[in-house]
């Protein structure tokens, strides 16, 4: 038989189990946990009484409270995803800041302008939860690539 454990103070799961009653009964805390037939997944479920199916995630920087059922904004979260995302696009037009590069002088100040628009975004009101990303310029972009020169 397999088994769900799960908190008794916000049917949050702990984890699920396969085997009989009696090794169910040696494998959780009956004081803070119980238990519900079935393999239920604690990213898609909480246990109230029945699983409950957890509505889904707005963002990538929210976490589910299991407290109060709800998403809530994580602003560490958010402010990695939104440096990982910097720091990703700086890495794909690095190849706009070279010395005798494809591009003319007025293109590589557009893409200069972009680039510290990039680095700028943890300066704006609405970081890291609101974050208006700058456009890339568009003339060249297209025509040359890393590895295309």
């Amino acid at each position: 038989m397999k088994y769900t454990i799960y908190k008794k103070s916000n049917g949050e799961i702990v984890s699920q189990f396969g085997g009989s009653l009696e090794l169910l009964e040696l494998n959780y805390d009956p004081e803070t946990q119980d238990y519900i037939e079935g393999t239920y997944l604690r990213e898609e479920y909480y246990i109230d009484g029945v699983p409950v199916e957890i509505t889904a995630q707005p963002e990538s920087w929210y976490e589910f409270n299991y407290d109060t059922k709800e998403w809530v904004e994580n602003e560490g979260v958010a402010k990695e995803r939104c440096l990982e995302k910097r720091k990703q696009l700086l890495l794909d037009s690095d190849w706009t800041q070279l010395p005798n590069g494809p591009l003319t002088s007025e293109q590589q100040t557009a893409w200069a302008t972009y680039r510290q628009a990039l680095r700028d975004i943890t300066d704006q009101a609405g970081y890291p939860l609101n974050v208006s990303w700058p456009l890339k310029p568009t003339a060249t972009e297209t025509v040359y690539q890393v590895g295309s020169m």
